[in-house]
């Protein structure tokens, strides 16, 4: 695919000396006379870099170069200055304009080449780095394994949540599941069984929310949903499901077949021991370990028969 160059030169016998040379080099080149129409052809075509003349009828090329960087959809745009002016100070201006680099005229099309391809590499550079982060970023937010949202995005969402029930009062609950007997599952059937029991847990809590609620895998084999807008006794149903489907599943790895239940703690705003995001979350942590040492399977809602121990 052919790299697209806009020149923006309002001298047309040198805007056709400098097209043959792009042309010739392998690259599309597009040219404009004047500053505003460069400026909206760089935000209609994106090309991969910008060519730009000093002295233009309208606006300077340093004010179009700013005009550049400083729009959201062109400011990723490398962008050469062509001029005449070879003093020190123009140089600066240009910079100061955030110019990517600069080329005096008359020059060598060798030396205009060599700069387009620098400056190509050091916008692939940049562009490889950004899509990079954009996916250290997105697994920062999803667990890998289940595809569930992660810890760190849980603890964002209850925090957004949280403040929304305390500016309008509505409802908010969470709940916190845990695995029955997962590590006797990981210690007599190894860890990939494991992981198969985590991703079937992931995917029977999944079927069973609707599209405003939230699910995390929040540890080793803890699950925290989020449900917002809800009371605890109207999260009693969801979860109940959650229980019926696990019951209709089963892992296996060839034999033995082995049953997967969770034990799950229900908390709920508005509740006068709970003042934050986090105690909304300890409330229903310490309503899951009632329901695990009840015997798994099973869920309890943290009510005033809780003693808080946070």
């Amino acid at each position: 695919m052919r790299r697209t160059i806009l020149l923006i030169e309002d001298s047309k016998s040198q805007a056709d000396d400098i097209v043959p040379v792009l042309a010739d080099a392998g690259y599309e080149a597009i040219w404009e006379w004047n500053g505003l129409q460069g400026f909206k052809r760089a935000k209609a075509v994106k090309p991969d870099v910008v060519l730009l003349d000093i002295v233009l009828p309208d606006y300077s090329g340093y004010e179009v170069c700013r005009l550049l960087k400083g729009d959201e959809e062109t400011s990723h745009i490398p962008v050469i200055m062509l001029t005449v002016k070879s003093g020190v100070d123009d140089v600066v201006q240009g910079f100061l304009s955030e110019a990517d680099d600069y080329v005096r005229k008359p020059f060598d099309p060798r030396e205009l080449k060599a700069r387009i391809e620098a400056a190509l590499r050091h916008k692939t550079r940049i562009e490889d780095l950004k899509k990079i982060s954009r996916q250290m970023e997105q697994a920062a937010r999803t667990d890998a394994l289940t595809g569930l949202l992660s810890r760190l995005s849980m603890k964002d969402f209850l925090e957004v949540e949280f403040n929304r029930f305390r500016r309008y009062g509505s409802p908010l609950s969470c709940a916190f599941a845990d695995i029955d007997r997962f590590k006797s599952i990981n210690d007599s059937c190894g860890h990939g069984t494991g992981d198969m029991v985590l991703v079937e847990v992931a995917k029977a809590i999944r079927s069973c929310l609707r599209n405003t609620d939230l699910a995390a895998r929040f540890g080793g084999d803890e699950f925290v949903l989020l449900f917002p807008e809800t009371s605890p006794k109207d999260v009693r149903l969801p979860i109940e499901r959650i229980f019926g489907s696990l019951r209709r599943s089963f892992i296996s790895r060839d034999e033995p077949v082995i049953g997967v239940t969770v034990s799950v703690g229900i908390a709920g705003l508005p509740h006068g021991s709970i003042e934050s995001a986090e105690d909304l979350l300890k409330a229903a942590d310490s309503a899951m370990y009632r329901a695990k040492h009840s015997g798994g399977n099973c869920l309890f809602v943290f009510d005033d028969t809780f003693q808080k121990t946070w």
